[in-house]
């Protein structure tokens, strides 16, 4: 068989979490102070469209994202263009809201989130635009590095690890 169906794909939980975590100290780092003896924390940048933009807390709203409810990267693009609809919902159990958008292919498409991933999505939502393929680029660089990793963290792949996860440790709420 080919080499990309031996793969695993996805990610541990475990991996997961310390990858998040590394991303989590991100917003620290400095900046090397330019010609005028200035730095920047480096989770700040430029916040015109043109210029892409992003933060670590953005980064990891992402991830979240993707990870825990098996979002696309086009669908969290969407969510932070103000292309969602965040609905809060109440005597749901672990349901606390859901995100409705229109899908790729024209339809309605709903996801319910815990109360965790509903902050996420109001966070993203607030933003006003998606996250910066540069910085996401950058952010995840930085975590590799912090986190030890030796390839590449694919965030797409998230999307397989939600359901592994799902599989081994996760429960059907209605």
């Amino acid at each position: 068989p080919p080499a990309k169906l031996k793969k695993e794909k996805g990610y541990a939980i475990e991996e997961i979490e310390s990858f998040y975590a590394a991303v989590c100290d991100w917003e620290t780092a400095m900046t090397k102070p330019d010609r005028f003896g200035r730095s920047h924390p480096r989770g700040v940048v430029a916040r015109g469209r043109r210029d892409g933009w992003g933060d670590a807390q953005g980064v990891r709203d992402l991830l979240l994202m993707r990870a825990r409810f098996g979002m696309h990267g086009s669908e969290i693009d969407r969510l932070a263009s103000g292309k969602a609809v965040i609905k809060r919902v109440h005597g749901q159990g672990e349901i606390a809201g859901t995100v409705r958008f229109t899908h790729k292919h024209r339809g309605d498409h709903i996801i319910s989130v815990d109360a965790q991933g509903l902050a996420a999505a109001q966070r993203l939502h607030a933003r006003g635009g998606p996250i910066s393929k540069s910085f996401l680029r950058t952010a995840l660089r930085h975590a590799e590095k912090k986190a030890g990793w030796k390839e590449r963290f694919l965030p797409g792949s998230l999307r397989h690890s939600f359901i592994t996860i799902a599989k081994g440790a996760g429960r059907e709420v209605k």
